[in-house]
């Protein structure tokens, strides 16, 4: 299970990488999700794609495990599905 305070330190983790934390939640399997804007070229690589349409709209979200939180950024091409 993720703590409040394993979040707040991956947080703190990924700032210090450069990235930008534009949100944080916990979600009801006591994870937290971290969405971001500007991942590192190393977290870019071990992301995984998720390609999506909502409401006719093709996009991608990556998503990865650092620290026992979920992190996630949108980004990349539209995906032609």
């Amino acid at each position: 299970m993720t703590t409040e305070r394993d979040a707040s330190h991956v947080i703190k983790k990924l700032r210090q990488y450069g990235c930008d934390v534009l949100a944080a939640m916990k979600t009801p399997r006591c994870r937290f999700v971290i969405r971001i804007a500007k991942p590192t070229s190393e977290m870019a690589v071990r992301a995984t794609p998720i390609h999506q349409c909502l409401n006719g709209v093709p996009s991608v979200v990556y998503t990865m495990q650092l620290d026992g939180c979920i992190i996630q950024w949108n980004g990349g091409e539209p995906c032609n599905h």
